[in-house]
């Protein structure tokens, strides 16, 4: 009988021990190519959505404090012709919240703000007298539990042609409060969530009269010096030129052409301006005590809501989600921790996104209005990341 029907001869046995490892190691070296090249496939893809005008802004990518991916593509400027560059600003709507939110809890810090008492108490003590339900703190604001409404709260006057005569409002810090006081509650404090733009714009104005100053100022000194965040401004004058801007965009479907943003007056809602890059480096100190205390960080990345029934896991600023606190606002396909907030205003979309404590952190800004969706974008670029 032939023995090697038996077992096979050690020549066939190494043979086959090095075909297998080579095996192994192509394949190893296929993944490692794989997970090497997503930046490129991110740029590749978002490229595209450039070309087919989905997307005019810029990107950037970090991980554990590298630039993985920096892209800009697009127009800043349609009149002109003027490309996105690195060093284009970008409205970032909604996402100021998450820098409100830090810089309430600074002042809080530093004695300046009291984060359990009434807000009626530290307006009045500043001159105003208001009707606001005396359970209302600045907790409240910020997690939106305040029972405040939002711009569905409003005089039907003022939403007509996408609450227009709401954003042109030219109105003093006073006349905003009595203005958001007039407004009927959807409920008492802490009873349910409901996003609130009013409730941060009280936070910003509590903020003016803590510190004395316009947010503005309160922007430069308290948050873009400190963090060495350059490009990050306010404005409060519609006739003041800020550098750099990318001018909004929306794309009108019955005539096909692109429309410049209406006019929005900038005293309403203390609106906030940066790069790309800079917003990105702002979700790192999320990681990073020092410009805001360890349990102020805790706070904000927090869920907030956890007493609540809710679909919706927020903490001050940041919609914060883990395997304990799930969220259907701003959902995305991971299974690791993350932090998101995005915004929407005329012409700009924005989102900022925090995962596994840093591990990745992903900033995007674009001006062609609803033409992004910044959610799918969102989506569609964690899918694209080597993420466990």
């Amino acid at each position: 009988m032939n023995p090697s029907f038996i077992k096979p001869s050690r020549r066939l046995l190494f043979v086959s021990s090095v075909l297998l490892l080579t095996a192994c190691s192509s394949s190893k070296s296929e993944q490692s190519d794989t997970e090497q090249g997503w930046p490129e496939s991110i740029e590749r893809w978002v490229a595209e959505e450039v070309e087919k005008e989905r997307f005019s802004g810029g990107l950037v990518i970090s991980s554990n404090g590298d630039t993985k991916v920096e892209f800009y593509g697009g127009l800043a400027n349609r009149s002109f012709g003027i490309p996105v560059n690195k060093n284009t600003r970008f409205d970032i709507a909604s996402v100021n919240k998450s820098i409100i939110a830090a810089l309430t809890l600074r002042a809080v810090e530093r004695g300046l703000l009291e984060w359990y008492q009434p807000i009626t108490d530290q307006l009045t003590s500043y001159g105003y007298s208001n009707n606001f339900d005396s359970k209302i703190t600045l907790h409240h604001l910020l997690s939106h539990t305040s029972g405040l409404p939002d711009y569905d709260g409003v005089d039907s006057t003022l939403v007509k042609d996408n609450y227009t005569a709401l954003k042109r409002m030219h109105v003093s810090r006073s006349s905003y409060i009595e203005f958001i006081d007039s407004l009927t509650p959807i409920g008492a404090p802490e009873e349910q969530f409901h996003y609130s733009n009013f409730g941060y714009h009280l936070a910003a104005m509590l903020l003016e009269a803590a510190y004395d100053q316009p947010f503005k100022q309160i922007v430069t000194q308290q948050f873009s010096l400190p963090l060495g965040l350059k490009s990050v401004l306010c404005s409060m004058d519609n006739k003041e030129v800020i550098p750099e801007l990318a001018t909004g965009y929306q794309w009108q479907e019955h005539s096909e052409r692109w429309e410049k943003n209406p006019f929005i007056d900038l005293t309403v809602g203390r609106r906030i301006f940066c790069t790309v890059s800079d917003l990105n480096r702002w979700a790192a100190v999320m990681d990073n005590p020092g410009y805001l205390s360890k349990e102020s960080i805790s706070q904000m990345t927090s869920n907030q809501l956890s007493n609540l029934k809710s679909s919706v896991s927020y903490g001050y600023g940041w919609v914060t989600v883990n395997e304990k606190n799930p969220s259907e606002m701003g959902k995305l396909p991971l299974n690791v921790p993350y932090l998101i907030h995005g915004g929407s205003t005329d012409g700009y979309k924005a989102m900022l996104i925090n995962i596994n404590h840093g591990e990745f952190i992903i900033s995007f800004m674009s001006n062609v209005g609803d033409r992004t969706d910044e959610m799918q974008f969102a989506r569609t670029l964690v899918k694209l990341m080597p993420i466990e």
